[in-house]
């Protein structure tokens, strides 16, 4: 689903597959700063990355004497997350622990993700705890 927030000079959406802030758009002009994420080239527009960002070797990392895949940067891009929070000029989404998480991730955990507008400014914020 997505979800917008704006203020006087942008107007921003998010979508809650992956958090994945989609569009930037400048109110005064229209200007849209986000890449379009045109599937010829290259489907995504700003994925979230967690809980690793890159490639591990052989798709593989070990904890606690078990091997378990991950695929490149992590499932939070690929997975929906709950739009936790609408305020005046932020969005929030969370995203928690699962069976299926666990079973790439072994850890407890809730990740969250802010989009929060401040004038002509975005702050994107991360917190996770575990």
């Amino acid at each position: 689903m997505i979800y917008a927030v704006e203020n006087e000079q942008l107007r921003i959406k998010v979508d809650s597959m992956g958090a994945e802030l989609r569009s930037v758009v400048d109110k005064k002009t229209g200007l849209e700063y986000m890449w379009s994420g045109d599937p010829t080239y290259w489907v995504a527009v700003s994925p979230v990355l967690f809980p690793f960002i890159g490639v591990l070797q052989d798709g593989v990392y070990r904890y606690d004497g078990k091997e378990y895949e991950m695929t490149r940067h992590g499932f939070a891009k690929r997975t929906e997350f709950v739009c936790s929070a609408q305020e005046e000029n932020a969005l929030w989404f969370a995203l928690e622990d699962t069976e299926s998480t666990r079973a790439e991730y072994p850890f407890a955990f809730r990740f969250e993700a802010g989009y929060v507008l401040e004038g002509r400014t975005i702050q994107i914020k991360w917190r996770v705890f575990n």
